[in-house]
């Protein structure tokens, strides 16, 4: 075992053991709770740091990709620095007599009167040039955009047409154990076809010629980062939640047709819910559970009858991730995080057997600068056709808390 393997399994078995101290409300002192209290923090952050890394070994994600993109980023700029610099802009060339001040300061430090005369911090024509511009840094600071990573965990498909089909065997064939001479009785497997609609999400962003022209970033770029980025967030959503109206149709959706198993428990779940849910799907799947993060975060806190938690610890350096039940997991924030009577928070699933993502056609990008020339702007419209729907219902099952 590695020591940064050893130092986190034991700060989770120290996380535990202030949890179960917490739960008891006879302190000393107001201060042993606090202190208690802010061990229990520190840890948790820790561990929480522990669980990306999980999240990451669980989807196949590389951190080379986010370097990647940050180098793009900066080559972006240093290309976009170099072209400014080459201007052919006439403008460009043509120095006024501020710029002739600086050169003049700077190249042989003389304060004559005309450098003096623009030697003025409050406006940049009169000294302004002289000062520095703002320090603005060459990368755009995102908040996290919550994506549920169904494009990794189901089947994919690329098709040229807006309707996508799949046949399904729905019947096995029947054979009979006969005597010597009896008639055999006739028997053929049952087949079904399951359509997939591919439906088409638009995006439309406008934007100044200036800001296209002038900006320190690569706008055109920035666009297309974040209309993906949002495209991801969307399309996700459907995947788990779409109602199938000129959208994927979800497998949480009731059209899906997906088991739900009753969790037992008024308004919660509790391990032994989450141990019979496994065993509703047929052996030789290869399911894995799926929730949002909070209610990861609860499942973490459950223990089984014998007092030991229901979570574990994998072996990030061995390709170990963590587990529930023996199965690993993954985060699904479009998944509900509320638990309640009703509330349908854990599913267990094959995702490749049991949902299939079909893309179509390539994404349709048209950049134009004429519908709104009047307004001295751009309008760069971007066009995907996708489409989602469950294949084989029984490769999947949805925990339902009781009411």
């Amino acid at each position: 075992m590695s020591s940064e393997q050893f130092d986190l399994e034991k700060a989770l078995h120290d996380i535990r053991d202030i949890n179960d101290k917490l739960k008891d409300r006879n302190f000393a002192t107001v201060d042993d709770k606090v202190n208690l209290e802010k061990k229990y923090d520190a840890l948790s952050k820790k561990l929480e740091e522990q669980e990306e890394a999980n999240q990451k070994l669980t989807l196949e994600v590389k951190k080379s990709e986010q370097l990647k993109d940050e180098l793009t980023g900066q080559v972006n700029l240093l290309e976009k620095q170099i072209c400014r610099i080459g201007s052919g802009n006439s403008e460009y060339r043509q120095k006024s007599d501020s710029i002739k001040a600086l050169e003049s300061y700077v190249a042989y430090g003389e304060m004559n009167d005309v450098v003096k005369s623009y030697l003025r911090t409050d406006n940049n024509v009169q000294g302004g040039f002289l000062m520095k511009p703002e320090d603005v840094d060459n990368m755009i600071i995102k908040p996290i955009t919550e994506t549920s990573p169904i494009r990794q965990l189901a089947r994919m498909r690329k098709v040229n047409t807006l309707k996508a089909a799949t046949v399904t065997r729905d019947i096995l064939l029947t054979a009979y154990w006969t005597g010597e001479g009896e008639n055999r009785t006739s028997s053929n497997s049952q087949y079904g076809k399951k359509e997939i609609s591919v439906n088409s999400m638009t995006g439309k962003v406008e934007v100044t010629n200036e800001a296209l022209l002038d900006s320190m970033f690569d706008i055109e770029n920035e666009i297309m980062s974040d209309m993906n980025e949002y495209f991801a967030q969307a399309e996700g959503s459907a995947f788990v939640n779409g109602d199938g109206v000129k959208k994927p149709l979800g497998f949480m959706s009731t059209s899906a047709g997906l088991t739900r198993f009753n969790s037992g428990s008024a308004a919660t779940f509790d391990f032994d819910a989450l141990i019979k849910l496994a065993g509703q799907l047929k052996t030789g799947y290869n399911p894995i559970y799926g929730m949002n993060r909070q209610v990861a975060a609860f499942v973490r806190t459950l223990k089984d009858g014998n007092g030991q938690y229901v979570w574990q610890m994998g072996n990030m350096a061995a390709g170990v991730p963590n587990s529930i039940n023996g199965y690993a997991y993954v985060e699904l924030p479009d998944m509900s995080a509320t638990i309640g009577a009703n509330s349908e928070n854990v599913i267990f699933a094959d995702f490749s057997k049991m949902y299939e993502v079909v893309d179509a056609f390539q994404a349709i990008v048209t950049r134009n600068p004429y519908i709104l020339q009047d307004e001295g702007k751009t309008v760069t419209y971007v066009q995907r056709f996708v489409g989602g729907g469950v294949l084989l219902k029984e490769a999947g099952v949805v925990l339902k808390c009781a009411v």
